[in-house]
């Protein structure tokens, strides 16, 4: 990956890169989805179909994340931009300052004592979890459902929806196990994330904006200087 020093490369193990990668695939569906005006009547494919129009973005979230071998929740905050040329960065600003960058080819990390980067080609579960989350910001439903059960649904308010995501294929379920999605009208209201071994996470929107492009010291900036 462009813009990362070579001797500050630090190979991280696979279960590692493995959580990275799921805990991407969750907020990556979730701005998506912010971004998607959803109406009560909207099947998945037309929401899939919107998903697609959106060109890049930034947001603000929170997130409340559960570990099992933690007595209490993590919470976490800070901007998500995405490029639709396949760059994806979640900045968290709390409780400390971190970089994740996820492309379709490698994944990157910095914060206040390390940086790394690491290709994902030689996992085939990790590229499924990549693509998944490019094939979700790309609006490729019938690609998305050959990697997971969708099931799309009205909520119990008669203008709420729901969207639930769960994989197909037993190596990535356990990387992320299910995505549950809910909102109403044109406002994303949650993200519920389960993952294989047992983490759940709740991740909100506070704040969208679109972006039809970042330039080249943004994208060095934001991206960690990654090529699409």
């Amino acid at each position: 990956m462009a813009g990362l020093s070579p001797k500050r490369r630090i190979t991280r193990p696979r279960r590692r890169l493995g959580r990275a990668l799921g805990a991407s695939l969750s907020f990556v569906v979730v701005v998506c989805a912010a971004s998607t005006a959803v109406r009560a009547d909207d099947s998945y494919v037309a929401v899939m179909r919107s998903l697609g129009e959106v060109a890049g973005f930034e947001a603000k979230f929170d997130e409340t994340k559960t570990i099992p071998l933690l007595t209490s929740p993590v919470r976490s905050e800070g901007k998500l931009y995405y490029d639709r040329r396949g760059l994806l960065a979640r900045h968290t600003t709390n409780p400390f300052e971190s970089v994740l960058v996820l492309t379709p080819f490698e994944i990157a990390y910095r914060d206040a004592g390390a940086q790394w980067t690491e290709g994902i080609g030689g996992s085939a579960t990790l590229r499924d979890v990549a693509r998944a989350w490019l094939l979700v910001m790309q609006g490729q439903s019938k690609a998305v459902e050959e990697l997971f059960e969708t099931q799309f649904s009205r909520s119990g308010d008669a203008n709420g929806w729901l969207l639930v995501l769960r994989p197909k294929d037993a190596d990535l379920a356990r990387v992320v196990s299910v995505l549950r999605i809910a909102g109403h009208h044109d406002v994303l209201d949650s993200i519920e994330t389960e993952s294989g071994g047992g983490d759940r996470s709740m991740l909100r929107v506070i704040d969208f904006h679109s972006r039809t492009a970042f330039s080249k010291d943004e994208r060095q900036a934001l991206f960690l200087g990654a090529r699409p």
